[in-house]
């Protein structure tokens, strides 16, 4: 019985792939608590959701609940998660698209455009990631009817995208620190 009990919590626990500090794959998984207590590289997907406006795009910002472990309460341009072990990055973007919006994101309005090395010691310890940047360009429909999971997303805000790398620039603290990466980033997203 205790072994039935094991492997039943064995299937329930997240496992992700890990990968080297050049993002090759090292062919282990590991569960991702393990992964992130022994600072161990590995994949999330971080995506940018656009809107076209007359006067350019919007990027849909949102505040981090305050119930989050990592950056609480911190404004954050994109959304995302970790990738699980096997999972194709294209299908772990749409999948956590799905979840953090509750919408069925339609897969030719996805475009990846890279990747950016994270390693924050400050205010993520032992969290070494390669976050894989898409965008998705959202549909006004889809924006009417998602709907944002209050244990994750407090609130959103659409935000000229001309606008977005300047306010993190001008005030880092009320963002999450990972969106350093955008300042690297702005111009493949206007791409």
């Amino acid at each position: 019985m205790e072994k039935q009990k094991s492997e039943t919590v064995e299937r329930l626990v997240e496992r992700i792939d890990v990968v080297d500090e050049n993002n090759v794959p090292t062919g282990f998984s590991m569960p991702r608590d393990r992964v992130h207590a022994e600072g161990l590289w590995h994949r999330t997907v971080h995506i940018y959701i656009l809107r076209p406006t007359p006067q350019g795009y919007e990027v849909l910002v949102h505040t981090r609940s305050s119930k989050k472990k990592q950056y609480p309460g911190k404004l954050d341009p994109v959304f995302g998660g970790h990738i699980k072990s096997g999972q194709d990055t294209q299908a772990a973007a749409i999948a956590e698209l799905g979840e953090e919006t509750g919408l069925m994101p339609d897969v030719s309005r996805l475009r990846y455009h890279g990747f950016a090395k994270k390693d924050d010691p400050v205010n993520a310890q032992n969290d070494r990631e390669f976050n894989m940047i898409f965008t998705y360009l959202i549909t006004d429909e889809e924006a009417e009817a998602a709907v944002f999971d209050p244990e994750e997303i407090e609130s959103v805000q659409w935000v000229p995208l001309s606008k977005v790398g300047r306010a993190i620039r001008e005030n880092p603290v009320e963002w999450r620190t990972t969106s350093e990466e955008f300042g690297a980033g702005e111009l493949i997203v206007k791409s």
